[in-house]
């Protein structure tokens, strides 16, 4: 019992350590992850009046042509945007469409082609046809711009298989790109053809100003290539007429002014070459301004760099953390796995410790028997010898509890163990001291006093201590009490509260009744193993 009572206190003990130990980790996990929330960016949500202010303002910068500042505020609303496609989609496109065409105008052609393919990558998803035709010609352009030829088919084919842009739309783009294909493969004649043809095309279509720009500015290019320079000017001056009446912007305006310098120069009319190179000096530096977009650019790359470099340290202590968890989570489950075998070790124990009481109990259910048995022998002996011719063999000593002292009457207590023999009294409810009184003819005093000298305990307990006797037997028997149950099995031997009969039975054996029945059942089918293996 004591070790039974250590043990549950030991596995008090070890469970309050646990559960702190288990508060302290969840303590630590959510500080980490209540840490990484306010630390991550990615957690940050994007406000949306401010990207979508500087939107509107690029919008703006785009109409008034002030296409620096135009490139600004695109790059200041990607830092807000870019992470969020599915709120700012189509301003999306339409930013990167408006960024890689003045990456064209400068020249940068592996950069516009970047921002053409993000472009087309979301107009899939959040734009319409007409916007994924934009995408695919600025993809196409600037692979002819390259030499790629092989890619600028793919992209022209793709705008004709568009199924939600007019017909004559597509038709135009088509020829723009089929025209610039043949004049990279110097077949000049077919390249005039292609965009005489699509020239027609715009006029009886009316499309756009700076579609009509782009073609007329590609048979300047064409006539210009065969030395043709009378035609050339012709288209070029068409260009120029076109970029101001047309409202094409001043960006379109200077390329015509520039190429219609370069042609009187080649003329020989440097009178007129001289004026519009002026003009051309005039506007470039109101519109091109190339300074300030290399500075727009070189901050932008300098940001994205940062953004790289927040990004990695950030995988990188995402990444420490991850390993602090997984380390205090070994540490944990180190912790539990020990917990789990100290348990399972102290099980083990206490029932091997059950086991033995178990065994001992029943050894002394079995020495009583045998003392009986032999008791009861001895009596027959006595009534039947005719006359005592020699002093017949005492009978071993009774159990120091059995007893009676030397100054109390003998045959007293020798009466009281008779009645105690009778199941049908002892697991009565209803016998106590009274009945055991009555049926040994004496009276509750002495009764009382003779069991106390004799044990050292009360009638009740007593009269307990055989009924868990009999409790014990009844649960060894299984062929015929192991239909009971525990409560009914504690009647059948005279305790009418179930508490009471537990309360008696482990201070007695130091087992409660159902551990002592799972021991016996254990031992019953061991041992009919042994003599099914036999």
């Amino acid at each position: 019992m004591a070790e039974n009572s250590r043990y549950k206190q030991m596995k008090r003990q070890s469970v309050k350590w646990l559960l702190y130990f288990s508060a302290a980790v969840a303590i630590a996990v959510a500080v980490v992850f209540f840490r990484q929330g306010f630390s991550a960016k990615a957690f940050e949500p994007a406000p949306s009046q401010v990207a979508m202010k500087y939107y509107r303002q690029a919008q703006q910068d785009s109409r008034s042509h002030d296409l620096n500042s135009m490139l600004h505020n695109y790059y200041l609303f990607l830092r807000y945007a870019q992470d969020n496609p599915q709120t700012y989609g189509k301003e999306l496109v339409t930013a990167y469409i408006d960024i890689g065409n003045l990456f064209v105008a400068h020249s940068d052609f592996s950069s516009a082609v970047g921002y053409y393919r993000k472009s087309y990558d979301l107009s899939q998803r959040y734009a319409t046809g007409k916007e994924q035709m934009m995408c695919l010609l600025g993809l196409c352009q600037t692979s002819l711009y390259t030499g790629d030829t092989i890619n600028a088919r793919q992209w022209n084919r793709k705008i004709l298989a568009l199924n939600d842009v007019p017909e004559h739309e597509k038709l135009h783009l088509y020829y723009l790109n089929l025209a610039s294909d043949h004049m990279l493969l110097n077949r000049l004649d077919s390249a005039k053809y292609y965009y005489q043809t699509d020239l027609r095309l715009i006029e009886r279509h009316h499309i756009a100003p700076e579609e009509k720009y782009n073609t007329l500015m590609s048979l300047c290019k064409c006539y210009t290539t065969q030395n043709r320079l009378d035609s050339a000017l012709h288209y070029a001056l068409q260009s120029y007429d076109n970029s101001v009446y047309g409202d094409v912007g001043p960006l379109r305006r200077l390329f015509s002014m520039r190429k219609i310098a370069q042609l009187y120069m080649l003329k020989g009319d440097s009178k007129r070459a001289a004026y519009y190179q002026s003009q051309c000096y005039d506007l470039r530096d109101s519109v091109e301004n190339t300074r300030d977009f290399l500075a727009i650019k070189s901050e932008q790359e300098q940001f994205e760099r940062e953004q790289s470099r927040a990004s990695i340290e950030q995988l990188t202590e995402s990444n420490s953390r991850m390993q602090r968890l997984i380390l205090l989570g070994v540490a944990a489950v180190a912790l539990l796995a020990g917990f789990a075998y100290y348990v399972w070790r102290q099980k083990r124990r206490t029932e091997m410790n059950y086991r033995a009481l178990f065994e001992r109990n029943k050894e002394l259910l079995d020495i009583e028997q045998a003392y009986k048995q032999r008791l009861r022998q001895a009596n027959r002996t006595d009534q039947t010898a005719a006359e005592p011719a020699e002093e017949t063999p005492q009978p071993r000593a009774l159990p120091e509890s059995d007893t009676p002292p030397r100054e109390l009457d003998e045959a007293l207590w020798q009466r009281i163990l008779t009645i105690m023999d009778n199941l049908d009294e002892l697991c009565s409810p209803e016998f106590g001291l009274i009945r055991l009184t009555a049926l040994a003819e004496s009276n509750t005093t002495y009764v009382s006093q003779t069991v106390k000298a004799a044990t050292g305990k009360n009638v009740p307990a007593f009269i307990n201590e055989y009924r868990i006797r009999e409790a014990c037997r009844r649960l060894l028997d299984n062929d015929q009490y192991g239909n009971l149950t525990l409560q009914a099995l504690g009647e059948s031997v005279g305790f009418t509260s179930q508490s009471t009969f537990n309360r008696a039975f482990k201070q007695s054996t130091g087992l409660t009744p159902a551990i002592y029945r799972r021991l016996s059942n254990r031992q019953s089918g061991e041992h009919s193993e042994n003599d099914s293996g036999q």
